[in-house]
């Protein structure tokens, strides 16, 4: 026991001798002021932005610190600080010390805030980091010394394994919309650079996003391969998670002069609102875009996108959220070349229905051009489905809320559309579509236009909920015009078709449509007598009429064709009898004078003989 302690005392004191002799050897030969002077003026350089340092200080177990960093904004944007964070720690191996060495292996940022802003004119104060650093060309006046002046060699080795970021921050303004959202305590460590070329580079980003006014605890983990003699990347095993939920992500990347990423995405649960909010108004938040505001943005987004990249992935998604939107299973592959992408929709499950085709999108076209071939949706809940295309794409018009929970059923829907533009009322003017719609054990909630006919025939049915087994119909959508060809409803006690369009630009029925209603003699029954004109052969009741006016408050004008001709027949028929009664009146009376003058004949004959 003894002996154990003795040695263990001399261990600590080694240890502590080794200590303090690398604590005078810092001391003597650090030059922290060259460390100081060579951090700022490199991040000048390579930033062109004014960089300052308040202090740099040495510890023996934490290293060189430099403490209060900051980094000025690009001009024109706020008065804030680009960067700014308590310090930069720059970890030491120990051991080289004894050398006179002092070898940089850990670079740490300690609670940094980086301002991330957005001008009116869709600019950012970072882009200006991106542009190429302007080289100066030697002049005449400029002396030996002034062109051949070489950057200052930094007062220490640099072998960076690991860099890491504790606490950080990230502010997003928007000053376009005059909105802003925030990530909070991020985290940061990235490791395995000295091994890069054999070993994955580790990665971990941690963070909190406020999302309604709550944090969401965001988290990217992974690994990432490089070869450089290849120049391609591989990245393996890597999880997004957001608030518990997780998707995978693995993505090969070839030939970077011109590159060719191969990638999947996996995933049984994710909500992606938290993700999209960093760069959305916040929860409550009135947010107003000039026009055109969101297709100037997605012009340059698009403008960023390399002519020579292509792409090829598949999407294997399921119980994903969207703000009001959940799609239970997503299944798809998607390419992308010279900006053309495509993506093969194998099955998309949504509102309890199945929906797959072909979509294609030229992303180099402003606004982006894009088509739909083989669409079809099959068992589709309607009521949901309807009022979010309705929320999506008719908020613009007045009281579109009137509109909503209308309709009811499961829908089957096939297809084909090409459009242009990303702003809704882009959309709605450059979309045409074709194709075919039933719905099948629907309702339809108090339509006014049925309403409205209801109350001029008298007829409660009418002005009710309406239940039916099937509505089928051809549509087509061209000119913010959408028509119905052939639509029919027809069920025992109830019939009606439509032919027509209606104007979405004037919120008016287009003139010459048809609407036909057929009911049953059951419902019309306490029906005045006048209205027996509009009753067929069977007793059905039959009304046309031409929807006029505003959608809202649409006005039926009704056709009167057939009764007009039914009455027109009645009127015949009893012209007929009175011309045929005439005659035989006629006749009766002709047949009783040429009695009488055949009689007269007689007599006169006898009389004449007699003489």
């Amino acid at each position: 026991m003894r002996k154990f302690l003795k040695w263990l005392l001399i261990a600590l004191a080694a240890g502590l001798a080794i200590l303090a002799a690398g604590t005078i050897l810092l001391t003597l030969f650090l030059p922290l002021d060259q460390i100081k002077d060579f951090a700022v003026a490199r991040l000048s350089e390579t930033l062109r932005r004014e960089v300052r340092i308040e202090k740099v200080s040495f510890n023996i177990f934490s290293g060189v610190k430099l403490e209060k960093l900051y980094i000025g904004n690009r001009a024109g944007f706020a008065k804030k600080p680009f960067v700014s964070a308590d310090s930069i720690e720059l970890r030491y191996a120990f051991w080289p010390l004894f050398s006179r060495q002092l070898l940089i292996h850990e670079v740490r940022l300690v609670r940094p805030e980086i301002l991330v802003e957005k001008n009116t004119r869709g600019e950012f104060n970072y882009s200006d980091l991106a542009q190429p650093k302007p080289v100066k060309r030697p002049t005449v006046n400029d002396s030996p010394d002034a062109t051949d002046k070489r950057p200052a060699q930094p007062p220490f080795d640099l072998l960076v394994s690991s860099f890491s970021v504790a606490a950080g921050k990230i502010l997003y303004m928007d000053n376009s919309t005059g909105t802003s959202s925030e990530i909070k305590d991020l985290n940061i460590n990235v490791s395995g650079f000295e091994l890069a070329l054999i070993k994955p580079i580790n990665f971990k980003v941690s963070a909190d996003i406020i999302y309604q006014n709550k944090p969401v605890p965001v988290a990217l983990v992974g690994k990432v391969s490089l070869d450089l003699n290849r120049e391609s990347a591989a990245l393996r095993d890597t999880k997004l998670s957001i608030a518990g939920e997780s998707a995978t992500i693995s993505a090969d990347i070839a030939n970077w002069k011109n590159p060719a990423v191969n990638f999947a995405v996996t995933t049984r649960g994710l909500s992606v609102d938290p993700i999209l909010a960093v760069f959305a108004a916040p929860a409550g938040s009135k947010k107003t875009t000039r026009p055109g505001e969101l297709t100037a943005n997605i012009n340059r987004a698009m403008a960023g996108i390399p002519n020579n990249l292509s792409v090829d992935g598949k999407l294997d998604l399921a119980n994903l959220t969207f703000q009001k939107f959940k799609v239970d299973k997503i299944d798809a592959a998607l390419t992308l070349k010279r900006k053309l992408a495509r993506a093969e929709i194998k099955t998309i499950k949504i509102y309890d229905g199945v929906l797959s085709g072909h979509l294609s999108a030229d992303l180099g076209v402003p606004g982006l051009a894009y088509s739909v071939s083989d669409l079809r949706l099959a068992g589709f809940n309607a009521a949901p489905f309807s009022n979010a295309a309705i929320e999506t794409f008719l908020t613009g018009l007045a009281d579109y809320k009137d509109l909503l929970n209308k309709v009811y059923g499961r829908l089957d829907l096939s297809a084909s559309l090409k459009g242009r533009g990303v702003e809704p009322g882009d959309i709605l003017v450059n979309l045409s579509l074709d194709g075919s719609l039933a719905l099948k054990n629907g309702e339809l909630k108090r339509l006014k236009t049925l309403a409205e006919i209801g109350k001029t025939i008298k007829s409660n049915s009418l002005q009710q909920d309406i239940k039916f087994g099937g509505l089928y119909t051809a549509v087509s959508f061209k000119d913010r015009v959408v028509s119905a060809k052939a639509l029919k409803i027809e069920e025992n006690d109830f019939k009606l078709y439509f032919n027509g369009g209606a104007d979405l630009k004037t919120l008016r029925w287009v003139p010459g449509n048809r609407l036909t209603l057929k009911l049953a003699p059951a419902l019309t029954s306490d029906l005045p007598k006048e209205f027996s004109l509009f009753r067929d052969k069977a007793g059905w009741f039959e009304l046309a009429f031409e929807l006029t006016g505003d959608l809202k408050k649409p006005f039926p004008r009704p056709i009167l064709d057939k009764p007009f001709e039914a009455a027109i027949g009645k009127l015949k028929v009893k012209i007929e009898a009175k011309k045929v009664e005439i005659e035989e009146s006629v006749k009766a009376e002709l047949a009783t004078k040429e009695a009488e003058l055949k009689k007269e004949a007689e007599k006169q004959l006898r009389q004449f003989l007699k003489f």
